[in-house]
Formats: structure tokens, sequence, C-alpha cells
């Protein structure tokens, strides 16, 4: 006779339970914080850092792939961008012209992505000086002026958010004053 093994798992009452108290207490208090303009522009700006970084990293790839059709091979990563803009101005190589000419095309719109990232960057370090929220947050060990501005902006909009992340992260109850 063959006999299946049941696992019970504890029920998940407890946690759902203190959730959804927390829910009913957020509807009923009504106490979400409104953003402020500079807190929704801090949001668009690390937003539109972090699709810049994805498209640069796209590109570099792209280049990557399409040189090692020709068998020039780089290691992954914006540190080898060198390597690659090398591998086109080598003139060594059997490169045809057109594939020359697209890795230029490349690595011209790497370096415009680039120019901007360095002044999204930029922007997010000067608002991470003049703002307290900004300035806290970078005492946290791994914390630069990109991640703060991703926290307050993102993650810490508003008090639902804190509450969710306090739930989930330490396990415990938790009430914004």
């Amino acid at each position: 006779m063959w006999s299946l093994g049941i696992v019970v798992f504890p029920p998940l009452f407890d946690q759902n339970l203190r959730f959804t108290q927390l829910v009913e207490d957020f509807a009923v208090e009504q106490f979400v914080a409104v953003k402020s303009v500079e807190t929704q522009g801090r949001a668009v700006a690390f937003r539109t850092y972090q699709c810049l970084v994805r498209q640069r990293t796209q590109l570099i790839n792209a280049l990557r792939g399409h040189l090692a059709e020709f068998d020039l091979v780089a290691p992954k990563g914006l540190a080898s961008l060198k390597v690659l803009e090398d591998a086109l101005k080598d003139k060594a190589n059997d490169l045809p012209f057109v594939v020359r000419e697209m890795g230029t095309i490349y690595l011209d719109q790497i370096a415009r992505i680039r120019e901007v990232i360095e002044r999204l960057a930029d922007e997010l370090e000067t608002a991470s000086k003049t703002d307290m929220e900004l300035r806290r947050l970078c005492t946290i060990p791994g914390f630069g002026p990109v991640t703060a501005g991703a926290v307050a902006a993102v993650a810490f909009a508003n008090k639902m958010a804190r509450m969710i992340w306090a739930l989930s992260v330490k396990k415990e109850d938790y009430r914004m004053a």
C-alpha cells in the first residue's frame, strides 16, 4: 500500500490578520501624505536615470555581440567599452566598413547617454546635500545620493508604502506617528 506524505503548513492567519488590520487602520485614518512637487520630480529623475543606465547597458551588449561575430571579444561591463572602441579603431582587423560605421553610431549614442546619466547623477547628488531626508538616508551604509533619491522618491513616497515596507521587512507592527 502506498502512502502519500502530506505536509501541513502553519496557517498564515496571524500575518494576514496583522496586514488586514494595518490596511483597515490606514483606510479609517486616511492620513495619506500628498507627494510634493519636488518628490515627484526626484522620482521622475531617478526613473529616467534607471532607464538610461539600462539603455547604455543594452547598447554596450549589442556592440559586444556584433563585434563577437567578427571574433573581437570583450568582457561584459562598462569597463570593456574602451576595448570595443579600440577594436573598432584598429585597422589591423578585418572589419568591414559598414561594421565600423555602425560601431561608431553605437559609441556616439553611448557617449550621449553617458553625459545625461552623469548630469542626472550630479543633480541627485546636489539634491541629497540640500534635502534633510536625503541626507539622513545617505548615512545608511551603502546608500549614495542616487539610492537615497530612489528610496525617498519611490519607496517612501507615502505613509502606506512605509507601513507595508515595515510589515514585510521587519515583520512587526508599524505605525506612523
